[in-house]
């Protein structure tokens, strides 16, 4: 079983990584009323999923089980996403006299985004923790530094405007053609990079364990 320091460290990454997200889409899309609501859930959501995956490490030792829990939280968290309930209370907490066209679009991703973001980073550091628990490699052909890169590249002011723009443009955005270039090429650069790097770690699993990723 991995050490408690494993699961904290698990736990604290998980939610700065949620954190970082969902300010930087606070940022954009000014919703700083709702923040503290928005925050609370992303925080609750994260916390049941720690809650689960614990349980799963120290009494079933199943890293097949881990990954259909976090499956299973994940989709949930989809499904409370949406719900109406729960998008009528930020809803309501917005003072924002000019909401956006897609304001039912910013609800839904402004928790869902952080906390999946969330899960992914708490599913991968207990599986490692526990690999290495059990001795074994704890290495991965998952392109993770191509995803934190594609996390980075998209989860701020700039780069959610533009994903906006090439997804869903407003009717005087006379830019958005250029925009959809801009995310098509950059979309493209990052599977080429995950690629490669899935490449590299496919290469380096069949070489002796020297140093983890």
């Amino acid at each position: 079983m991995p050490h408690t320091q494993a699961f904290a460290a698990a736990g604290i990454a998980a939610l700065g990584v949620a954190w970082l997200i969902a300010v930087q889409m606070v940022l954009t899309f000014r919703t700083s009323d709702e923040f503290g609501l928005v925050m609370g859930a992303i925080t609750a959501d994260l916390a049941i999923g720690f809650a689960i995956l614990v349980f799963v490490v120290s009494k079933l030792g199943s890293e097949r089980v881990m990954t259909l829990s976090v499956l299973g939280v994940a989709l949930a968290t989809l499904m409370f996403s949406g719900w109406p309930v729960w998008m009528d209370a930020v809803e309501a907490r917005s003072s924002n006299p000019y909401p956006s066209s897609h304001r039912d679009a910013q609800i839904v991703l402004e928790f869902l985004a952080p906390c999946l973001a969330g899960l992914v980073v708490l599913w991968r550091l207990l599986v490692r923790a526990y690999r290495k628990a059990l001795g074994q490699d704890a290495r991965t052909l998952w392109p993770w530094f191509t995803i934190g890169a594609g996390l980075v590249l998209v989860f701020n002011p700039l780069g959610i405007e533009v994903v906006g723009s090439a997804i869903a443009p407003s009717a005087t955005d006379w830019l958005a053609s250029l925009w959809r270039f801009v995310a098509v090429v950059a979309a493209a650069v990052l599977v080429v990079l995950a690629v490669i790097e899935f490449a590299l770690r496919a290469r380096r699993l069949r070489l002796p364990v020297q140093a983890e990723v």
